[in-house]
Parts: C-alpha cells; sequence; structure tokens
C-alpha cells in the first residue's frame, strides 16, 4: 500500500510538472502570435499607422562588467585612488602570473601601530603593495581574435556597392580569393542581398492566407413567401421542394369557399410512413403572390385543427407551383432575402436606384446581425492592454443579478459564444464582474413630484456592461487624439447630399492580442469567459479604433468623408458624386473586412 501511495505521489508530481510546462509553452506561444502580428503589419506609403509601437521604457538590459572578453579586469567601485593605508591593516600580496613561481617569504604581514619610537624603514624586508588586482589570462586567447576569413568583407562588400573600380573585374577575381569566395557566396546564395524576398507557397496553404475557403453556415430555416388566395391573407405559406404536391387543410379549405371538390384516387405517404387519403382536389386556385397572380392545384387533406390567427394558417406550396412561378431559392439567403436600408423620401425612382444598386453591389460591406461581423485582419491592427509598472492583477467576485437581468446575460453570452467573441477560461489573474444597465432611447415628457412636465429618456431594453474600471485604473493610457466634433461638422457643412454610416459593433470587430485576451476575463453566473475580440468600457478602446479607421480611410478622410469613432459621414456636392464616394468607401471596408450599419 505504501508503495502505491508513493507511485501516485509521484504520478500526481510528474504530472503537475507537465501541466505547468504546456502553460509556459502556451504563455509562448501566445506572445509570438502577438509579435508574428505585429510584424507582419506593414504600413503602406502614404497612409496614417494602424498599430502602435511598445514604449522600450524600462526593457533595457544592462549589466555590469568585470572582467572583458580581452582579459583585462574594470573595477567598478567609486573611492579615493590616494587613499592611505592606516596600520594594522592587512597588506595585499602582488600574486605572480601563472608560470612564475611564488616566494616563500612574500606573506601577509600585520604591521602593528607603535606609540614611541622613530620609524624605521628597511629595504630588504619591504613588501611591494599593489593597487591593482590580478587580472587573469584567457583560456583560449585564439577564440577571442577575429577570424581572418570574415575580416575585410565589410569593406568588400563596400566596394562592390561602388560601381567606380580602379582595376579589372577579371583581374581582381584571379588575383585576389577574397574576392572570387565573395562572388561565390553571392552567386550560390549562401549569402544574401536583398532585403525582401519571393517566397513561393502551396495551394493549400494560399487557400487558408486568402481565405478562399468558403466559410460553414448554419441551417437558414424553412422558405416561406407571403401571398393571398381568396379573401385570406397566408402570412407564412411553406415552399417544399420535397413535395410534387399543393397542399391545403380542410378548415382552411371550408373557410375559404372556393368551391366544390373534385374527387380523387391519389393517395398520400407522410414522413412517418403512414398513408393517408385527401378529401379531394381543389383545381384552378388562384394564389396572389406580390404583383404576381397564379394558378394552382391543391390537395385538401383532413387535418387537426389548431388553435391558431387566421394570417398563420398552414399552407403548403409543391415543386408544380414554383415550376408555374419559375421559382428560385436561394438557400445562402434563406428567409432574409431583403435586408432593410434607410433612405431620403424625397428621392426619385431613378435616384433610388442607382443607390440601391450600389448597396446592393457591396452588401458584404453593410451587416444586419452580429454574425455578419468577419473582424478586422491582426496584421491590420490590434488591441494591446499595455500595464503600468508594479500593477497587480484583481479578481472581482460575481455580482447578484435578478432573475430578469439574470436572463439578459445569459441570451448576451449565448449570443457571443455563438459567434465567437468570447471563450470560456478558468485560469485568468483578472476577472472584472457584469454589469447590467438600462438602455435608454428617445425623450418623452413625464410630471415629477411638483406636477411639473420634464423630459426624460425612456428605457427600451437592458444593455450588458463589463466593469473594467480596476483593469483600466492598472493600464498605461492611450493618448491618440480624437477629432473635434465642431471642426468636422464645419467641413460638412455646405455639402448637398451626404450619407451617414455607423459601424455595427465597431469594438468587436478589432482583435485583442492573445496575450492581452485573459485581461478582459468577466464573471457570470453562467462562467467565467474572456474577449477574444476589443470588448466595450476598456479606457483604450476608442483610441485603439480611431486610429485604425484613421488608418483604413487615410486618403479620403477630410476629402469626402468624416470618421468620429463609429460613425462615417460620407458627403458630396452632388447625388451622382455622393454615390460615387459611398462606393469607394464600401469598396474599402469590403477589402479591410470592416462592417458597417
Amino acid at each position: 500500500m505504501g508503495e502505491l501511495q508513493d507511485m501516485f505521489k509521484k504520478f500526481m508530481g510528474q504530472q503537475m510538472q507537465t501541466n505547468q510546462n504546456l502553460q509556459n509553452a502556451v504563455n509562448k506561444l501566445e506572445v509570438q502570435v502577438g509579435q508574428i502580428a505585429s510584424s507582419m503589419s506593414n504600413r503602406a506609403s502614404g497612409t496614417f499607422p494602424s498599430q502602435t509601437e511598445v514604449n522600450p521604457r524600462h526593457q533595457e538590459h544592462a549589466k555590469a562588467i568585470h572582467i572583458l572578453r580581452s582579459g583585462k579586469q574594470v573595477d567598478n567601485k567609486v573611492g579615493d585612488a590616494n587613499e592611505e593605508q592606516e596600520d594594522g591593516e592587512n597588506v595585499e600580496i602582488i600574486q605572480p602570473p601563472h608560470g612564475q613561481p611564488t616566494a616563500s617569504n612574500k606573506q601577509s604581514i600585520n604591521a602593528p601601530r607603535k606609540s614611541t619610537g622613530p620609524k624605521v624603514s628597511s629595504n630588504d624586508n619591504q613588501v611591494p603593495i599593489s593597487t591593482n588586482a590580478f587580472r587573469p589570462i584567457a583560456p583560449f586567447p585564439s577564440r577571442l581574435s577575429k577570424s581572418k576569413k570574415d575580416q575585410g568583407l565589410d569593406e568588400i562588400m563596400e566596394t562592390f556597392k561602388k560601381v567606380q573600380i580602379n582595376i579589372p573585374l577579371l583581374n581582381a577575381i584571379t588575383q585576389i580569393p577574397k574576392y572570387a569566395k565573395f562572388l561565390k557566396d553571392l552567386c550560390t546564395n549562401k549569402r544574401r542581398f536583398k532585403e525582401h524576398e519571393q517566397v513561393a507557397l502551396s495551394e493549400e496553404v494560399s487557400a487558408v492566407l486568402q481565405r478562399k475557403l468558403p466559410p460553414k453556415l448554419k441551417d437558414p430555416g424553412s422558405f416561406s413567401i407571403p401571398c393571398i388566395v381568396g379573401d385570406f391573407k397566408f402570412q407564412k405559406a411553406l415552399l417544399d421542394l420535397g413535395a410534387f404536391i399543393n397542399l391545403m387543410p380542410y378548415h382552411v379549405y371550408e373557410k375559404l369557399n372556393l368551391g366544390e371538390l373534385q374527387a380523387t384516387s391519389v393517395s398520400i405517404q407522410l414522413a412517418d410512413r403512414t398513408i393517408r387519403y385527401p378529401k379531394g382536389i381543389l383545381e384552378d386556385v388562384l394564389v396572389k403572390v406580390e404583383e404576381l397572380i397564379l394558378p394552382a392545384d391543391f390537395l385538401v387533406l383532413e387535418m387537426e385543427e389548431a388553435p391558431i390567427h387566421d394570417n398563420q394558417l398552414p399552407l403548403i406550396l409543391g415543386r408544380p407551383f414554383m415550376a408555374t412561378a419559375d421559382a428560385i431559392i436561394d438557400v445562402k439567403k434563406g428567409e432574409n432575402e431583403t435586408l432593410p436600408v434607410i433612405i431620403a423620401s424625397h428621392l426619385g425612382p431613378n435616384d433610388e436606384n442607382k443607390l440601391l444598386r450600389v448597396l446592393k453591389e457591396h452588401k458584404t460591406a453593410i451587416g444586419w446581425s452580429i454574425a455578419d461581423i468577419k473582424g478586422i485582419s491582426p496584421t491590420l491592427c490590434m488591441h494591446k492592454i499595455l500595464l503600468e509598472d508594479n500593477a497587480m492583477p484583481k479578481r472581482d467576485a460575481q455580482r447578484r443579478l435578478n432573475p430578469n437581468m439574470k436572463e439578459v446575460v445569459r441570451k448576451e453570452v449565448i449570443k457571443l459564444l455563438n459567434v465567437g467573441i468570447i471563450d470560456p477560461i478558468s485560469d485568468s489573474k483578472w476577472v472584472s464582474p457584469v454589469q447590467v444597465v438600462p438602455k435608454k432611447s428617445g425623450i418623452t415628457v413625464v410630471k415629477n413630484e411638483a406636477n411639473e412636465l420634464v423630459p426624460t429618456r425612456m428605457t427600451t431594453g437592458w444593455r450588458v456592461c463589463i466593469d473594467y474600471r480596476k483593469l483600466n485604473t492598472a493600464t498605461s493610457k492611450d493618448h491618440f487624439p480624437l477629432p473635434f466634433i465642431d471642426q468636422m461638422l464645419e467641413r460638412l457643412a455646405g455639402h448637398s447630399h451626404y450619407c451617414f454610416l455607423d459601424g455595427y459593433s465597431g469594438y468587436n470587430q478589432i482583435t485583442i492580442a492573445p496575450e492581452d485576451q485573459e485581461k478582459t476575463t468577466f464573471t457570470c453566473p453562467f462562467g467565467t469567459f474572456a474577449y477574444r475580440r476589443m470588448p466595450f468600457g476598456l479606457c483604450n478602446a476608442p483610441a485603439t479604433f480611431q486610429r485604425c479607421m484613421m488608418s483604413i480611410f487615410s486618403d479620403m478622410v477630410e476629402r469626402f468623408i468624416e470618421v468620429f469613432m463609429d460613425d462615417f459621414s460620407v458627403f458630396g456636392d452632388s447625388f451622382d458624386q455622393c454615390l460615387h464616394n459611398l462606393s469607394k468607401v464600401l469598396a474599402r471596408c469590403e477589402h479591410t473586412n470592416l462592417v458597417l450599419n
């Protein structure tokens, strides 16, 4: 039993050591990924930078050197060189270097101090005093000397850089071996002289880097359309690609009063393999879909009458109806085939069609749900959380939430998990609590205690926020300047046409550096989670987002677009010019994966 316990303790110790090594390796990998992303972000000529450089403060590595590589010893002590040695102190004896005999009479002498009697100096017994310590000889002096092969290579390179030479090139190659060796290294690629080289990648790597592979999508749901049959409007008539008939419930047929049923010998096999026989067939029923009126034949089947609203009555349109209507079903669009936009009411039909054509050409730059956010590339912009010196991590406990707020937090966490903005985490040193605040929009007038009418903002919902106050206190502040609103309004004034855009969850489109993601950890009743993308509430988030937007629209800002945080204003002196500028902005958004609203 004792041996088994010892074996188990030994195994647990080895397992803990392995886990510690894996954690250290993961931390190093996160730092390296952040460094790679920073190194790949090359600023294009004529654009503003989107990344910041790490402040080299307190990162210098200065060390005191006592013995140089040549063997010379350096004394770093500060003292008076002429300091006299008092009586009663030990006298330092010179130690000869290696290879010389040591005199037997040279020892450490203690000279006692005498109060009376003259001083007597004897040259025979005088001990030489050394003020310099012994300087040892390097054990391998040849390793300190530079190789003869590398001498003069810099001068050779400078000579080749200069086109003007005083000797023939062939004579230099044949007479001077160093020149020949240097040229041979250049010809055989042993010595590189180009700063930028072209590397050929395989098709698989190119497909991953260029994101040519289509992303996996979820089930878009059933296909349904609104239609009108007789005097009834069906909001969701089901389009069934697997049905070769059009089907109508018997209780719906009774409400429509569309005529007599015709007898039929058709039998219907349901999905559970059961056989059902319809009441009959209703021929030449007119179905109105928007502006189209199409004839269709319906089989009427006896079903249980469900207690639903009249406009929610079930109706199945099969392949015959879709063939008659020449319908095309786009599986990718699903039920959201039409996407809403807000335009000016006074636009004419021609201008409205032009605007819709531009929006359709760049529809990937506009998002209608949080799942449409692709995320800006980390090589373009990445948020870093740099802490102050001697900052101590803080772990806060979760806060109590009432059932309504708890349900709001649950929905928000599930939504962010589904799109990959947050990840569960368990070993973070920084933990911040969740706070639910009311979401207010619009203004109404209410009476106060003095029976006076005062304007008050209406509460339309709840917003989930993270209390990052302690983390923000320990974070080094980013002093990137934000534009002045009054100057922006002056530049916008005087133009005839405007287009206002908004960044869709703008902060969530910027990636956080891998080594800083654990600092954004928050706790709630459903666990602890860390943000992979920049959340709201961080003190340097506005500066990072503004810097990124200035880098993306460097050649457009103040010419035909104004950017203030996640609000974009495109302007022009005419409708066609404003539409052309809008097309440029949307194309730039598609190129950088920036999603607007």
